[in-house]
């Protein structure tokens, strides 16, 4: 994978880094190795701000050195950050890069998300260019949060 250029990223700590292709998605690249929940947090919030910014709603994960999700953090996004990122981020549509980490895949999969009213669309892909022709063709949706 090609690092995104130092112009283009909005925020990186020891969990992620977060960049933009122009105006047309938000790319979340996660980390290897043990992270601290404060910067799990802490990106995952400004991922939620950037997609207000941007107004797309695509969000492009890369999760493939991601290593499992501790259980705070299952709870924290599915519970807190997920329900908020659609209403205040109008985020809409993820294509996914899996773990390569088995344990990591298994986590992911394993996930049982709320319901959440128009909740993201996530599609999972095995490679980084069939990932980005979807989240291309995806039509960005208006959002539905009161300023």
């Amino acid at each position: 994978m090609e690092a995104p250029a130092l112009a283009d990223v909005i925020f990186a700590n020891g969990a992620a880094a977060l960049s933009t292709d122009g105006s047309a998605y938000l790319r979340l690249t996660w980390l290897s190795g043990p992270r601290r929940f404060e910067d799990f947090r802490t990106v995952l919030n400004v991922l939620l701000q950037a997609c207000r910014r941007q107004g797309t709603g695509k969000v492009l994960v890369d999760q493939r050195h991601m290593s499992t999700l501790t259980p705070a953090e299952e709870h924290w996004i599915a519970n807190d950050w997920l329900p908020r990122s659609v209403v205040q981020g109008n985020y809409r549509y993820a294509a996914i890069l899996p773990p390569t980490d088995a344990e990591a895949l298994a986590c992911m999969k394993a996930l049982n998300w709320p319901p959440v009213p128009e909740a993201p669309y996530f599609a999972t892909f095995s490679d980084e260019s069939s990932a980005l022709s979807w989240l291309r063709r995806q039509i960005p949706v208006a959002s539905h949060h009161l300023a």
